[in-house]
């Protein structure tokens, strides 16, 4: 009998070897971005009965605290490391180096950011645990990327942009795990305000919005059908954009302010290349494959970096305020990283599920065509509104207004409800 068990589960395993590399770890990429759904959600809910008195007073408060934390280390990261397992196989053609490392390191990482949401939430003394189990789950997720990158011992702008951001990431959780210190062992505030401000830089910029980056320079040619590649003046968009992000988060520290605008110039000249490479990826696309909700990432990345720009004359010109940042930083998180998300997983769900219910046809021609497995004109649709009530968030928290400012959470929140039935619904094919 015992032979007769141990039989049956190598044919497993060696089933299971067999399988594509995507389907391989669907169980795993999914539980990360089933997560981070749940987390998009509850903070969202959560944003509804605080986003008021948000606006009446600021961010920076514990309520502020705990919905960035949902949003950025919750949602964001954990759909982000998901997604990243598959699209590693996938440009680089090679396994993910360890599947089961890959839930050791979704269950040290959620428990830290359960620390944490309890330390914003009822007590400061738990998020340095908190801080530093997500640290330690970074870590794990770091070395089985690299580790995969070894196995194929590839170079490429992928390697180099997801480089550059798992980076940003673990410096983000360092700054982050030093506030907690210096919390309890009372640093003086300026230090306090160096590591906040870093810590900003290289979770927003660095982590995210690099990763998302060098995503697109993969994902939006291959979704328009474009004939337009990354090319030698990719590395240089990547790298400028990420010296940018590290200037700003380190510039404080040595008492040269002012040279910060170094760091402006270099991201904006980033985004401005990115900017013109879509313009080709869309001009040089098919013009026939439905690229859906993706259009709203190819029209919020420039008007993200318009926003950016008139941030950084007001900062040039003396007029920048905390109102105007925290505006900006409402549009990047749920404008431009939640969206873009939302946008690409309406692409990814599809293949990810169409792979396993019919990898066993291919060579034969499917019954179900990717493009048949969700409304993506009813879900652009449904995105634009998502957006149409963040823009209302936005100029209401700018302006103080609280009123309208639940009124576009709220408008936001059910959108992105609608929105996530019609992904989900992907399931029932």
């Amino acid at each position: 009998m015992a032979n007769g068990m141990m039989d049956k589960a190598a044919a497993k395993i060696a089933e299971r070897r067999k399988l594509p590399p995507n389907v391989h770890i669907l169980g795993l990429t999914m539980l990360f971005m089933g997560t981070g759904l749940l987390l998009f959600l509850a903070a969202m809910a959560y944003a509804c009965g605080t986003a008021a008195d948000l606006a009446r007073y600021s961010l920076r408060s514990p309520q502020g605290l705990f919905l960035a934390h949902l949003l950025l280390p919750g949602f964001a990261t954990m759909t982000a490391m998901g997604a990243s397992f598959q699209l590693s196989q996938v440009i680089l053609n090679v396994s993910l180096y360890s599947r089961a490392l890959g839930f050791v390191h979704y269950a040290v990482y959620l428990a830290g950011l359960l620390l944490l949401f309890a330390g914003f939430l009822f007590d400061a003394g738990w998020i340095g645990p908190g801080g530093t189990m997500a640290l330690l789950g970074s870590l794990l997720y770091a070395f089985n990327l690299v580790m995969t990158v070894l196995r194929k011992k590839a170079w490429n702008l992928f390697v180099f942009g997801v480089g550059l951001s798992l980076a940003a990431l673990l410096a983000n959780l360092s700054f982050g795990v030093a506030m907690g210190i210096g919390h309890f062992r009372r640093w003086p505030a300026e230090w306090m305000e160096r590591l906040f401000e870093g810590h900003l830089w290289l979770g927003l910029g660095g982590w995210l919005a690099g990763l998302i980056l060098v995503f697109s320079f993969k994902l939006l040619p291959m979704f328009y059908v474009s004939r337009k590649k990354w090319s030698r003046s990719s590395w240089a968009v990547v790298g400028a954009f990420h010296f940018g992000v590290w200037w700003h988060a380190l510039i404080p520290w040595t008492g040269l302010e002012r040279l910060a605008v170094l760091g402006d110039l270099a991201m904006l000249a980033a985004w401005g290349w990115f900017v013109i490479h879509n313009r080709d990826v869309r001009r040089l696309g098919s013009g026939k494959h439905p690229v859906g909700a993706v259009k709203a990432v190819y029209w919020l990345i420039p008007a993200i970096g318009l926003l950016f720009l008139a941030r950084c004359l007001a900062e040039w010109a003396g007029c920048g305020s905390s109102r105007l940042e925290e505006a900006l930083g409402i549009a990047i998180v749920l404008g431009w990283f939640a969206p873009t998300i939302l946008a690409y997983l309406s692409k990814i769900f599809p293949f990810l599920w169409w792979a396993l219910r019919f990898h066993t046809r291919w060579g034969k021609k499917p019954l179900m065509q990717l493009s048949d497995m969700l409304p993506e004109g009813r879900m652009t649709r449904e995105l634009a509104g998502y957006l149409a009530g963040v823009a209302v968030l936005m100029a209401a928290h700018f302006a103080g207004v609280p009123a309208a400012a639940a009124g576009g959470q709220a408008l936001s929140l059910f959108f992105a409800i609608v929105y996530l039935v019609e992904l989900v619904r992907v399931f029932r094919h």
